[in-house]
């Protein structure tokens, strides 16, 4: 019996051991999760590729003013890095580290609310890269990460945790819209307007014009330059007093 109490503390300190090991790493580190060097691009290999192609000149653009910005926010100067930041979005919508960085540069700022809606929308990109979504985006992130591609399921309890640190409740936050659907919300709303003063000033005068017309009782004929209605009996327009005979 001694023998077995002695072998089985070993076993069991050896068991706890491995279970914190494997939570250690389904679960980052809090200080290593929001830190930049988790989304260091290796430009290394990115200067490998052959330039001439379209997608690789952007890949290497985006690369490069992604870089700036991560050094210019590690220099907190944040300002200029959420330039960056928000220009590289714009080249490459679906890499997830981008809204990441925005979070981190408006959290080092002091403006949490919006931080929270880029945290939630790279929870968002980083759950779609993982779903299969990014046929095309994710072989390329892949090619370009130098860490390990984080999980949703780690991330998102991450986010939150921190998240309610200020109060923040992460199902309540809304994402951060894409610079892509910015301009197509704009372009909508152009043309709506567009459309609105289209209607409202040419089709609509034109279809009340022509039901006026119809509507005339018998004896009396329509002004087609002001819309007055006199009678047959005059042969001016009682309004402005233009010919009835002009209008034919």
């Amino acid at each position: 019996m001694v023998y077995k109490k002695r072998s089985i503390y070993p076993i069991s300190v050896f068991i706890l051991l491995l279970v914190a090991t494997l939570f250690a790493n389904a679960v980052p580190a809090n200080k290593d999760f929001f830190s930049c060097g988790r989304f260091f691009i290796n430009t290394q290999i990115i200067d490998q590729v052959s330039s001439g192609e379209k997608m690789a000149n952007e890949i290497k653009k985006f690369a490069g003013i992604f870089t700036d910005g991560v050094y210019l926010y590690s220099g907190e100067h944040f300002d200029k890095a959420k330039e960056k930041f928000f220009t590289a979005r714009r080249i490459w919508p679906e890499y997830y580290g981008t809204d990441f960085m925005l979070a981190l540069t408006f959290e080092g700022e002091g403006n949490i609310k919006t931080a929270a809606r880029f945290y939630k929308s790279y929870l968002q990109k980083i759950r779609d890269f993982h779903a299969g979504k990014y046929k095309i985006s994710a072989p390329i992130i892949r090619f370009i990460s130098v860490g390990e591609i984080e999980r949703y399921s780690s991330a998102e309890k991450m986010v939150k945790e921190h998240l309610l640190a200020y109060g923040i409740h992460l199902d309540k936050v809304r994402p951060a819209p894409s610079g892509m659907g910015l301009t197509v919300f704009f372009a909508v709303l152009a043309g709506l307007i567009a459309l609105y003063f289209a209607i409202t000033r040419a089709v609509m005068p034109y279809y009340r014009k022509k039901r006026r017309m119809k509507k005339v009782r018998e004896g009396f004929w329509y002004c087609k330059h002001c819309g007055a209605i006199s009678p047959d009996l005059s042969n001016v327009c009682t309004e402005c007093l233009r010919g009835r005979s002009a209008q034919r």
